[in-house]
C-alpha cells in the first residue's frame, strides 16, 4: 500500500531585520519530494495569494535562507510540500 504524504502548509510572516531572512521548520515527513517556498511582500492575511515559488528546496529540508529581502519590508512566506 502507497503510503500518503503528510499534507504541509505553512504561513510565516516576518519584517526583515537584515538583508537576509532564514526559515526553518520541522519536517513531519518521509516521503516528500521537497518543498516549495512562496513569498509576497506584504503583511499575512488571509486574502494573500501565493502564485510562483521563490525556492525549491530537496527533501528532508528544514532550513531556506532567502538573500533578496530587503530591511524594513514586510514578507509572508508559505510553504508547501
Amino acid at each position: 500500500m502507497k503510503k500518503l504524504l503528510a499534507a504541509v502548509v505553512v504561513i510565516l510572516g516576518l519584517v526583515a531585520v537584515a538583508d537576509a531572512a532564514t526559515l526553518t521548520w520541522t519536517d513531519n515527513s518521509d516521503n516528500e519530494l521537497g518543498f516549495k517556498i512562496y513569498r509576497k511582500a506584504e503583511v499575512c492575511s488571509g486574502t494573500v495569494a501565493f502564485t510562483v515559488p521563490v525556492a525549491v528546496v530537496g527533501p528532508n529540508s528544514v532550513t531556506y535562507v532567502d538573500g533578496t529581502v530587503v530591511q524594513g519590508q514586510n514578507y509572508c512566506y508559505r510553504l508547501t510540500a
